[in-house]
């Protein structure tokens, strides 16, 4: 197999912990080496580079009009974002399986496996061509990898192929899908990886020469983020419990119903529900909305009457080396200790009495008393040394 080589500029800072970095560098093909003076150079872009026949690199900073924006020899089409795009071959009417293809290294290396991603990308065909196309696709290599020849196919299947055919030449059209990664995914090849007799083609320009040219431009790689609702539990009448996980930037949270929610639009709000209540969180991810990737996760929140508290005797003071000696509790009581801020200092599960006043300094702790199946007990109880 023909090596790609990937062309490595500038490093640019980014920001490295938003969960919603595009994990393909130069994405919008604004980045470039030096501006295009002929068709075949795609070596001039930054963070990518030729995997199959000879793709173009277009920019309105050329003098020559074969690869200027938006006229150029291929046809007419503006930029949708900035000055630049590519242009490969992705079908030819008159010989077998003829592709070019572009390749990038990812951003930060590897995919994670069993993470989804969205793919996106902008396309539209050349007005000079005759035919257009379907099957644009991604297929996401270990290893620098490219056709076997030029301007042949690469034949193994896509992680992603697009199944409607691409008639308009006027505007972009948006192409995405998502996918789960295996973990091996370090280098994105786009092309067409379906075989001629697996393309469905339809005529755009009945005078044009007898194939199908693409420009692309805005080709982007996320990864989706995941709903968390939490575990389902059970609380007793009155207690309440906080569900699902810390908030991520960029992404919208919804909770239904809102019922005994702190906070309905929080990723992580207390519930305090009075009677058994399925919550839903659904999760909108503005970074890859052009993906539709809304999700849902479920937990159910059971409200049990709970058993009334057993009647204990709970000192309110200890002095020096006093134990905190609470008889009768049953197995599987949690003691909590807070101080007069609200901060936690002492936790015990199964508490069996195992407490000494000089633990703490002298002060006055607000006590949590919760026995198994029934309702949490709450108190003052003061520490002198």
């Amino acid at each position: 197999m023909q090596k790609l080589k990937i062309i490595i500029g500038l490093l640019f800072v980014l920001n490295c912990c938003s969960a919603q970095q595009n994990l393909i560098s130069n994405g919008d093909f604004e980045q470039y080496i030096a501006c295009p003076t002929n068709q075949g150079q795609m070596s001039n872009v930054y963070y990518w580079g030729n995997a199959g026949g000879t793709p173009d690199y277009m920019n309105s900073c050329s003098s020559n009009w074969l690869v200027d924006v938006p006229n150029n020899v291929n046809g007419f089409q503006n930029a949708r974002s900035g000055n630049g795009y590519i242009g490969i071959v992705v079908y030819a009417s008159q010989s077998t399986n003829v592709r070019e293809y572009v390749a990038t290294e990812l951003y930060f290396g590897n995919l994670v496996a069993g993470k989804k991603y969205c793919f996106t990308c902008y396309v539209s065909p050349s007005g000079g061509a005759k035919y257009s196309i379907d099957a644009l696709g991604v297929f996401l290599s270990p290893s620098a990898m490219g056709a076997s020849c030029s301007f042949c196919l690469i034949d193994t299947p896509a992680y992603f192929v697009n199944t409607t055919v691409i008639t308009d030449t006027t505007n972009w059209v948006k192409v995405s899908g998502v996918f789960t990664a295996t973990g091996s995914e370090r280098y994105l090849i786009l092309g067409n990886f379906n075989t001629d007799s697996a393309t469905a083609t339809s005529i755009i320009n009945p005078q044009g020469y007898p194939g199908t040219y693409f420009y692309i431009d805005d080709v982007s790689l996320y990864e989706i983020t995941e709903p968390y609702a939490g575990n389902d539990t059970t609380l007793c009448l009155g207690d309440s419990v906080r569900l699902g996980t810390t908030a991520v930037a960029g992404v919208n949270y919804v909770w239904k119903p809102s019922l005994g929610l702190s906070d309905s639009t929080s990723s992580n709000p207390i519930a305090q529900p009075n009677v058994t209540t399925t919550y839903t969180i659904t999760i909108s991810d503005t970074a890859i909305r052009t993906c539709a990737c809304d999700s849902m996760a479920e937990i159910t929140v059971t409200v049990s009457a709970c058993a009334p508290n057993p009647e204990f005797y709970i000192p309110t003071l200890l002095i020096g080396q006093q134990q905190f000696v609470i008889p009768n509790l049953p197995e599987g009581t949690t003691l909590t200790l807070y101080d007069l801020l609200g901060r936690k200092v002492f936790q015990q599960e199964n508490y069996q009495n195992q407490f000494y006043a000089h633990y703490l300094s002298a002060a006055c702790y607000t006590y949590e008393l919760k026995p198994p199946n029934a309702e949490r007990i709450t108190g003052k109880i003061c520490v002198i040394n």
